[in-house]
């Protein structure tokens, strides 16, 4: 009885999969050449039909068949079909396009395992073994149906995650390919001399059939393979389109920088030093990248409010009046104003705003007070201060540098920011400005 109705099953199975191949290949003959991993269902569906058959008839007659024969054959049985399981996965993950390294690695792993238990299978019986004629289930049995279950979990879960970006012919796809065995290895597991779990890869080639792609399918595939490297093109020239604007845009803001500077002989370069000096003290508080970026930016436009100052009050070589110093102070409203609406540069507007705040609240203009006033007009602050210091100015000559060490710890805590201060004086005094 079991014999015969194995043998019909595989026979029927092997018939369909024998149409399907051909009636798939008259119609799809380009699909059928570049779909390399449905084909190999197809033919290792078929192989473990065939091999089902011939693992019946040694089973049927194990009293007169070599134990060695029972065991090779369905030892081949069982890893056939797990690879239809296997080759299974793989075209799913392939046409839903997330095979990724890991699920690489899982289900290899897996694969590789389940081989390696067969052959040990053979001297120790652990999955199954032949005795007295009469095929035996080992204590580790149940790993024929963890193993194909453990892919078909991985591939559920991935189907839960990303239902929302299938379409409905994928979702039948993925749908069939966790329902179907789990279904038969069920079947399976409560009725083990009816070995149907071949079959089911026959009713998931059928499914496969019906969601495949249109006959353009092999056009959509060459697509498919080239949008990976089509994309990284793309997004190259981007990323390139990118990094020009940037350069240009940093490129402008220097120029900027330098035509402010230009207003005064004495203050040529003033901009470009305190970034540097500004980015030295990013750089080593840990600042990101962006983020140092956006410092040299908005500290090379931290003056940028002294278009609107007269030369005659930036280049007055004696002290300056009560008025005049108020003009000077205006420098930092026109900066705030100029850069208000320039969203592209954060931080540049609160820098050009707040860099003459000072820390115990008697800045300008809005005196504001310790860690109110922001992080990078504090830092813009300090470097601004000892450029002033370290530069030749219409009023003055450069100070020594036991002069500038001196002011600046004379203000920690009053002008500046004691910490940021600390970390500046760190930088100045191992020459790394």
């Amino acid at each position: 009885m079991n014999l015969i109705y194995n043998i019909n099953f595989d026979v029927a199975g092997i018939i369909i999969l024998l149409l399907v191949m051909i009636i798939f290949k008259a119609q799809y003959t380009l699909a059928f050449k570049s779909n390399k991993i449905f084909v190999a269902v197809l033919w290792m569906s078929m192989v473990t039909c065939i091999i089902d058959i011939i693992t019946v008839f040694t089973i049927t007659y194990a009293a007169i068949v070599p134990n060695w024969v029972n065991i090779l054959t369905n030892s081949l049985y069982f890893f056939s079909a797990f690879s239809c399981t296997y080759l299974g996965s793989v075209y799913i993950f392939e046409s839903i396009h997330f095979y990724t390294k890991f699920h690489k690695f899982y289900v290899n792993i897996i694969a590789t395992v389940y081989l390696l238990l067969l052959i040990i299978n053979s001297f120790t019986g652990l999955i199954f073994y032949f005795e007295d004629g009469q095929y035996k289930q080992g204590p580790f049995f149940i790993l024929n149906y963890i193993s194909s279950l453990l892919i078909i979990i991985d591939v559920g879960i991935v189907f839960i995650l990303r239902r929302k970006f299938l379409t409905p012919t994928k979702l039948l796809l993925n749908s069939s390919f966790i329902i179907i065995p789990i279904i038969f290895i069920c079947i399976q597991f409560f009725f083990p001399y009816y070995l149907l779990t071949c079959f089911c890869m026959v009713l998931i080639t059928i499914v496969m059939i019906f969601t495949l792609d249109t006959p353009d399918f092999y056009e959509l595939e060459y697509l498919r393979k080239n949008l990976e490297t089509e994309v990284a093109q793309q997004t190259k020239q981007i990323i390139d389109r990118e990094k020009q604007i940037e350069n240009m845009s940093v490129e402008m803001v220097q120029a900027l920088a330098q035509a402010i500077d230009e207003k005064d002989e004495y203050t040529k370069g003033h901009s470009v030093r305190v970034a540097q000096y500004s980015v030295a003290i990013g750089k080593e508080i840990g600042l990101s990248e962006e983020k140092i970026k956006f410092l040299n930016i908005a500290a090379l436009l931290h003056d940028i409010g002294k278009i609107g100052v007269p030369d005659i009050v930036l280049q007055k070589p004696s002290k300056l009046s009560d008025e005049e110093f108020k003009i000077i102070q205006q420098h930092t409203l026109n900066g705030g104003k100029i850069l208000h609406n320039v969203t592209s540069l954060p931080y540049a507007e609160e820098v050009a705003l707040h860099h003459h705040e000072r820390f115990d609240g008697t800045g300008y203009p809005d005196q504001m007070k310790g860690s109110d006033i922001p992080y990078f007009a504090r830092i813009v602050s300090i470097a601004d201060a000892y450029d002033a210091m370290s530069t030749k100015r219409v009023y003055r000559d450069k100070l020594d540098t036991a002069e500038i060490r001196k002011r600046l710890l004379d203000n920690r805590g009053t002008q500046f920011d004691p910490q940021l201060l600390d970390i500046f004086l760190n930088l100045f005094e191992t020459n790394r400005l």
